[in-house]
């Protein structure tokens, strides 16, 4: 059964995966509030990260600490970096702090052998997307184990796309959904990259003798 605790929750237009590291820019009073409390917990403090969607927040997001406090501004704004911990369903919201609280569950993926021929498969696709886009295959690249969340976060899927990836409970169904998601994504930076090829054309203007001597028959 799955550990249930009370957490402080941050609402955004992001997704963020276990072991993350992602920046984030506190401007509001409630939310400079939180971070000092995080602060001062230290290892220990989490708060849970949920993306806002259309109709509300998702039930599904992750729990992050807070690695560092990387600029303090004068007027309280703060640029901090976050690590991605547990993934954390939602179960209850409770109003009894300036910020957003809940009682959520802490998720645990299914035991799982790993599989190797879907890891291959995405590393595989991701690879043919940097070739025609602008994302990096560097997670591809790296010796030890690769995971979704790592192949998703380089692909740069837009936050829909990590979302459904979050909410899935077992490695081998994120990395076939991921399979799926970046052949999709190949097929439309292809379709991108010919849509710009024919407009470059079309707009390149022709020599104008070039363009008399057509129009004349040569003469």
């Amino acid at each position: 059964m799955a550990k249930t605790v009370q957490m402080p929750l941050f609402p955004l237009r992001l997704v963020v995966f276990p072991g993350e590291l992602v920046p984030l820019h506190i401007f509001e009073e409630r939310y400079k509030r939180l971070i000092g409390e995080m602060r001062v917990r230290g290892e220990d403090g989490r708060f849970g990260i949920v993306l806002v969607q259309e109709g509300g927040t998702a039930e599904i997001g992750c729990a992050v600490s807070l690695e560092r406090v990387v600029r303090e501004y004068e007027d309280g704004r703060l640029d901090i970096l976050v690590r991605g911990r547990e993934v954390i369903a939602v179960h209850e919201i409770l109003g009894d702090q300036p910020y957003f609280t809940a009682r959520v569950a802490l998720l645990r993926d299914l035991p799982e052998a790993v599989d190797e021929q879907s890891v291959a498969t995405a590393t595989a696709l991701l690879r043919r997307l940097a070739e025609v886009s602008q994302v990096s295959a560097e997670a591809a690249e790296g010796a030890g184990e690769v995971s979704a969340y790592q192949l998703a976060t380089a692909a740069g899927l837009p936050a829909v796309q990590r979302q459904r990836l979050l909410e899935l409970r077992s490695e081998k169904a994120r990395l076939q959904l991921l399979a799926q998601l970046l052949r999709e994504a190949i097929v439309a930076a292809a379709a991108a990259t010919e849509q710009r090829r024919r407009i470059r054309g079309n707009g390149k203007l022709r020599p104008l003798g070039a363009l008399s001597g057509e129009e004349n028959g040569g003469a």
